[in-house]
């Protein structure tokens, strides 16, 4: 049929931390997540047999509590419930499916040269009508995507993850601009202050709340 057959390992089963809670969360099931080691194990086996690709659930959280607990023995990714995590853990997952598909870098990414008074590298998204003077430079631009606002309740998976740089760039680069500081502004509205090296070298907008762009993102989430 055409179709891309991509396999997911299982979560983990959380069984370091020791929990203050109530109930059978309290006390670990000791040897659960080995086992859905094994599962995983199978699952990447499978996809090398079939050519497919893998998320893998298993491998990414476990890396990421061997990880958090070189400074924190406590952390957990999944939490006191051991089985279902909670928006951190489940952003985590949703991070590992979308590198199992490899999923674009680039929202989009506007560039445009204020001396030659055109774009010169615009990746998802349509540049036009470039006007330059001595003082800056102005272009209409239409991106194809808009970038990711991350609820609030999960944002501290950013800090696990690489979400943002892997998954979420939406770059403005302006070159041929003389040194000096200069206003970005959407719909003239300013979103910041940058200098020409900044802006030669790329100023990621995505997590900007001020741009129109993040503004749709965050009404949609």
């Amino acid at each position: 049929s055409g179709a891309r057959l991509i396999l997911i390992t299982p979560s983990i089963y959380e069984e370091a931390p020791k929990f203050e809670v109530p109930g059978d969360a309290a006390e670990p099931a000791v040897g659960v997540n080995a086992a859905l080691g094994k599962c995983a194990l199978d699952v990447r086996e499978f996809a090398q047999k079939y050519n497919a690709g893998v998320a893998d659930f298993w491998g990414t959280m476990n890396a990421v509590n061997e990880e958090q607990r070189k400074t924190d023995p406590l952390f957990s990714v999944v939490g006191p419930n051991r089985v279902h995590p909670g928006p951190v853990g489940h952003f985590v997952m949703a991070y590992a499916f979308l590198k199992a598909q490899n999923m674009p870098r680039e929202v989009a990414t506007l560039s445009v040269n204020a001396r030659k008074k055109k774009d010169d590298h615009a990746v998802n998204c349509k540049i036009d009508k470039v006007v330059a003077s001595k003082t800056g430079v102005e272009f209409d631009a239409l991106e194809n995507a808009l970038p990711m606002v991350v609820p609030e309740e999960a944002k501290p998976a950013l800090k696990l993850v690489p979400f943002e740089g892997q998954f979420n760039q939406e770059i403005v680069r302006v070159t041929g601009l003389k040194n000096g500081r200069y206003d970005l502004k959407i719909d003239q509205n300013s979103i910041g202050e940058y200098s020409a090296d900044e802006l030669r070298a790329g100023v990621d907008i995505a997590e900007n709340p001020m741009t129109p762009q993040y503004r749709q993102s965050e009404a949609v989430t």
